[in-house]
């Protein structure tokens, strides 16, 4: 207990073992460096989040819109495939909670990884300490017996020993750790190119997922935006309505660009390749209610949707 005691008050009361500049440096540089892999980690399942959010919102605002669109056109049937396509949408978002594990997860998993090697070197501090206090305390002890009147010279040669013992013990130790804080170090490059891969993919996965998904739709609007931002609804007579419907029919706004080999769709998109048919060949909506589930149809119209959790 005695000895424990003495231990304790060197650790407290001395710093004549001086600290180890290069443990310092590796052991900031580690911390530093754990610290923004987990906040970039923690931005990617924000960033998912948000993702699921928007097309939660997006399935809702979709579904609304053909519940409460009143005539059987073309406009309620564009609505309905987009309604389908944001169910499909939402469920491509839940692939993680159900198991299956996109490609950003798994690059992930990396950063993971690098961060448990990190924080496995942690564990090695506490020898380090314990003989580097060990070290403070025959320092101590040597340096108070030499200030007596009558200095014990064996009793000094013994503490000196242990003092020489604790020092290459305590440098030991401290050699070894360092050896392996630089080897985890060294491997910061891939652990930082897999958190800026991970991050990234779970993006341009998202756009593409948005784009695929919606294309007829994004189409749609990309030819209608300009014609009703130019209308001036209060002035509207029944015969402008009767002309606008007809003027620019929904028909007319799949393939805004034509043949324009610019056009994101007009090489790919079935429905630019044949103006007068709104969706590819046997991808129309069919004539029924448009499900509430991303993953299972119902034969009855859903009411107003609320908001529903990923």
């Amino acid at each position: 207990m005695m000895h424990k005691l003495k231990k304790a008050t060197a650790q407290v009361t001395l710093k004549t073992a001086p600290e180890n500049a290069e443990f310092n440096d590796f052991r900031n540089r580690l911390e530093n460096l754990s610290t923004y892999l987990k906040s970039s980690s923690k931005a990617l399942n924000e960033s998912e989040q948000a993702w699921k959010e928007v097309c939660n919102k997006q399935k809702q605002f979709a579904e609304t819109f053909v519940n409460r669109y009143p005539d059987k056109d073309d406009i309620r049937e564009f609505g309905k495939q987009s309604s389908i396509a944001s169910q499909k949408l939402v469920k491509e978002f839940t692939l993680r909670l159900e198991g299956q594990q996109a490609k950003h997860w798994e690059v992930d998993a990396v950063v993971q990884e690098y961060l448990a090697e990190i924080n496995s070197i942690s564990a090695e501090y506490k020898p380090i300490n314990a003989a580097h206090t060990e070290v403070a305390m025959y320092d101590k002890k040597v340096a108070d017996l030499q200030k007596v009147k009558k200095p014990d010279e064996a009793k000094i040669a013994r503490n000196m020993e242990k003092l020489e013992e604790a020092k290459k013990k305590y440098e030991e130790i401290l050699d070894r750790v360092v050896d392996h804080m630089k080897e985890v170090y060294n491997k910061r490059q891939v652990a930082l190119k897999a958190t800026y891969v991970a991050y990234w993919s779970s993006q341009l996965r998202a756009f593409d997922l948005v784009d695929n998904s919606l294309r007829p739709t994004r189409d749609f609007v990309a030819g209608s935006v300009d014609s009703i931002a130019n209308v001036k609804i209060s002035r509207m007579t029944a015969d402008d309505v009767k002309k606008f419907i007809e003027e620019h029919s929904t028909l007319e706004c799949t393939s805004p660009r034509g043949a324009d080999a610019t056009s994101p769709a007009s090489s790919s998109s079935p429905a630019s390749e044949n103006p007068k048919a709104p969706f590819a060949e046997g991808n129309a909506p069919a004539e029924k209610n448009v499900p509430t589930s991303p993953v299972e149809e119902t034969p009855e119209a859903p009411a107003a949707p609320e908001a529903a959790a990923v």
